[in-house]
């Protein structure tokens, strides 16, 4: 059996509720995941983040892990904006899926995804913006 390999993630989710009158209100959160992956070909979730702000915007965030037979990780993103009178997930604006290969051997891959709100209002936004890391596990 090979190795198993771990996974981490770091990074930042921001986001944006822009204001007609007065100043846009703005999120900044730090997020941090590390999994250890052992079966190949199975996908295993790696992180679930959710965040509110601005009294009308929420962010949430999905991601899965992939271990493939050559010890790279194939790592989708799922990402949801939305907008409305609350800070709750009732008024989809934005979604988005993406996928990042994560090669064998640590090298950081960069990852960024964007949503934005265009509906009545619009100018709302958020940034997933994480770096994926894949390490051989010690043990």
């Amino acid at each position: 059996m090979a190795a198993p390999r771990v996974l981490v993630a770091s990074g930042t989710l921001s986001g944006v509720d822009h204001e007609i009158f007065g100043s846009n209100e703005l999120m900044h959160q730090s997020v941090h995941v590390r999994v250890v992956l052992t079966e190949d070909g199975i996908p295993q979730s790696l992180a679930s983040w959710s965040k509110g702000w601005g009294g009308e915007c929420y962010l949430e965030v999905n991601m899965t892990a992939q271990l493939q037979e050559n010890r790279h990780i194939l790592v989708t993103v799922n990402g949801k904006l939305f907008e409305g009178t609350d800070e709750t997930p009732t008024d989809l604006e934005d979604e988005k899926t993406q996928m990042a290969l994560v090669p064998r051997g640590g090298l950081p891959v960069p990852f960024t995804m964007q949503l934005n709100s265009s509906g009545f209002g619009g100018g709302d936004s958020a940034t997933i913006s994480v770096t994926f890391v894949n390490t051989i596990a010690e043990g």
